[in-house]
């Protein structure tokens, strides 16, 4: 399996719609926490949706991988109207945004999956710093791209805690 070319590099910075037609620009490094940027083949697709209410699911406060310790990011195909309607049904609690035209996906370089017969299923896993330390490039595991970004996100918070300096007594 080859490394994507956008591994160990600065992730780069997009705008597209949201699921309310707003403009939601992602600049990778400037909340100060990891972020993980996962595209999807077609929103309200079976695997899709797994995958999609997965990542909602897991996004839980408390814990690493929860809104305030981590930005999560959705992207499709889709027309907004698309996305708009799925994520109100499905009570997503993360942006989704709409990549009709392709853009996102020529930036962070995703290739198509199933032997060219799908647009990919790609998860980045981005640092604080807003370089990509990881992807997940699986068309079919889509239940696996949850597992791997949690995993990411508790390694990198495990990272954190002990690059801090020691607390003086």
């Amino acid at each position: 399996m080859s490394k994507h070319p956008l591994l160990n590099k600065s992730a780069p910075t997009i705008t597209l719609p949201d699921a309310n037609g707003e403009p939601f620009t992602f600049t990778p490094g400037t909340q100060g926490k990891p972020a993980v940027v996962f595209f999807v083949p077609s929103v309200g697709t079976y695997g899709c949706s797994r995958e999609m209410c997965g990542f909602r699911d897991a996004l839980v406060d408390g814990r690493d991988f929860s809104n305030a310790n981590v930005q999560l990011v959705g992207i499709g195909p889709n027309p907004v109207t698309d996305i708009k309607k799925w994520t109100d049904n499905n009570k997503i609690n993360y942006p989704v945004l709409s990549d009709e035209k392709g853009d996102a996906r020529k930036a962070f370089q995703c290739g198509k999956g199933l032997m060219g017969l799908s647009e990919g299923r790609l998860s980045f896993i981005i640092d604080k710093e807003g370089v990509i330390r990881d992807v997940m490039d699986s068309v079919l595991n889509y239940n696996g791209h949850v597992k791997f970004a949690l995993q990411a996100i508790e390694k990198f918070g495990a990272e954190s805690k002990a690059a801090e300096p020691a607390a003086s007594s």
